[in-house]
C-alpha cells in the first residue's frame, strides 16, 4: 500500500509537470474540442466523430438526460460496449455531474440488479442489442421491480430518435 506521504509527493510532482490538473472530464472535453475541433476523436464500426462533434453530442445528450429527470449526483448504470456511443453518453453524464456505474457488456440480470441495488441507480442505459443479445427486454424489467427505479423504457422512443439522428448525421 502506498503511504500518504508518497501519494502527496506524486500528486505534487504530477501537478508541477502539468500532468494533473483540476479540470473535470467535461471541462477537459470542452477544452480539447476547442483545440482539436474537426480532428477525429473516436471511430468504431458504426461511426466516427471529431472532438467538436463529441462535445456537441455530449451536450445534446446531457440536455436529454436532464429533461428525463437525471440530476447531479444521481447514479446511472451504463452498460455499453467500447464504442463512440459509449463515449458520448458517458461524457453527457460527466457534463451533468451524474455518476456512471460502468457495467460490462457480458453482465446479465444478476450483476445488473446488484449494481442497481447497491448504488441505488436512478436509471439503466444500455444498447438495445449487442452481439445478438437483447438487453432491453429483461433488464428494463429489473429496474421496475427493484423498488421502482427510473427506467427509460417509457421514453425510449426519444432516446432511439436521438440515436437515429446521430447515426444519420454521421452517415452524411
Amino acid at each position: 500500500m502506498i503511504s500518504e506521504d508518497i501519494k502527496k509527493q506524486l500528486r505534487e510532482k504530477y501537478i508541477c509537470t502539468g500532468c494533473w490538473g483540476n479540470d473535470t472530464f467535461a471541462e477537459m472535453l470542452k477544452k480539447i474540442s476547442e483545440q482539436y475541433g474537426t480532428k477525429i476523436a473516436a471511430k468504431d464500426e458504426q461511426m466516427e466523430i471529431s472532438f467538436r462533434q463529441w462535445n456537441e453530442l455530449a451536450e445534446q445528450y446531457a440536455v436529454f438526460f436532464y429533461q428525463e429527470g437525471l440530476r447531479e449526483g444521481d447514479k446511472v448504470v451504463l452498460q455499453f460496449p467500447n464504442s463512440v456511443m459509449f463515449l458520448i453518453i458517458c461524457f453527457a453524464m460527466f457534463k451533468l455531474g451524474v455518476v456512471p456505474v460502468l457495467a460490462l457488456p457480458a453482465h446479465r440480470e444478476h450483476e445488473i440488479s446488484a449494481f442497481i441495488e447497491k448504488t441505488n441507480a436512478k436509471a439503466y442505459i444500455v444498447p438495445k442489442r449487442h452481439l445478438g443479445y437483447d438487453y432491453t427486454e429483461k433488464q428494463c424489467q429489473i429496474l421496475l421491480v427493484n423498488g421502482g427505479h427510473y427506467c427509460m423504457e417509457e421514453n425510449q422512443m426519444q432516446l432511439v430518435e436521438l440515436i437515429e439522428n446521430l447515426e444519420r448525421k454521421m452517415a452524411l
